[in-house]
């Protein structure tokens, strides 16, 4: 099993975001970056992390064809199109839309991590996939910083999502993450089961925000002459065909003293020379999901 073995700090709460150094993840399980996650899925166009909401109105002037999604203390601003509910919203929506978007917590800790060399927006959706990409890359510092409530309170769910990844950067996957996010419905979840709170926090966004490694694209900030935005990092034709073929050769070659593992680094080699040479990259997260759950 691949495994990262760069430096690896766990951060949180505003604090955290200013402390963060090398590759940062900002954790916002509940429900920024799952919400941002879900909406590249849907077909969004391009999602801008704004700090303020007098940003937010502003820029929406000067932006056609636009969304502008935000809350406060849970609760959609006045004036926004949507909230920060993933389950409000569906393809036909933000369909080659651009989203602009606040919250209290998640887009805070993106705007105050100004030591980071790299930004990613965290959630549980595509825990997996950013863990992987760390691996890929190997940035020699990781920070994972859990956002926590209004980035004042620690939280159980961001604060499993960090653990998570750095399980699998470690090598050592969590074995129990069925019943970990479940156990989230009575520890950290509550609020979306409470009829008085219904309206801000329907139950389906919890079921949406629990459904660890759905997704298979990294979300990564950087800022621009606007702003910043969030841009979708997909895999690759190149990544998907050399893990097929480790995947296979490895599994052939299983008692042959490491001969798969070799053979399976060579090939992929050749790869990768024919398909950097044609450029022929394409997006295929739909097709590389369906391998996903037919190996695991």
């Amino acid at each position: 099993m691949k495994r990262y073995n760069g430096k690896v700090n766990i951060l949180h709460l505003l604090s955290g975001a200013k402390e963060a150094e090398g590759l940062t993840v900002i954790i916002d399980v509940f429900r920024a970056f799952t919400l941002e996650t879900y909406l590249y899925d849907m077909g969004a166009e391009l999602i801008r992390p704004i700090g303020t909401i007098e940003e937010a109105f502003k820029l929406k002037e000067t932006t056609p064809n636009s969304l502008l999604f935000g809350e406060r203390n849970g609760i959609k601003v006045e004036g926004f199109d949507y909230g920060n509910s993933p389950s409000s919203v569906n393809a036909d929506i933000v369909k080659g839309k651009t989203i602009l978007h606040t919250t209290s917590a998640g887009t805070q800790g993106v705007v105050n991590a100004t030591n980071a060399t790299q930004i990613l927006a965290g959630s549980l959706v595509n825990a997996r996939a950013i863990a992987e990409y760390i691996i890929e890359t190997k940035p020699e510092v990781v920070s994972l910083v859990c956002m926590g409530w209004n980035a004042e309170e620690e939280t159980p769910e961001d604060e499993l999502c960090a653990e998570y990844i750095k399980s699998i950067l470690d090598g050592e996957e969590l074995t129990n993450m069925d019943e970990r996010v479940a156990a989230l419905r009575h520890d950290g979840g509550e609020h979306f089961f409470n009829p008085d709170t219904q309206e801000n926090f329907p139950a389906e966004d919890f079921w949406m925000s629990i459904k660890y490694d759905l997704l298979t694209h990294v979300l990564e900030i950087t800022k621009d002459e606007i702003g910043f935005v969030t841009k979708r990092i997909s895999r690759s034709v190149l990544q998907c065909i050399c893990d097929i073929i480790a995947f296979f050769i490895a599994n052939t070659f299983a008692d042959s003293n490491n001969n798969g593992m070799f053979l399976c680094h060579f090939l992929s080699d050749i790869i990768k020379k024919l398909i950097y040479r044609k450029r022929s990259f394409t997006k295929i997260d739909q097709i590389w999901s369906c391998i996903a759950i037919q190996s695991a």
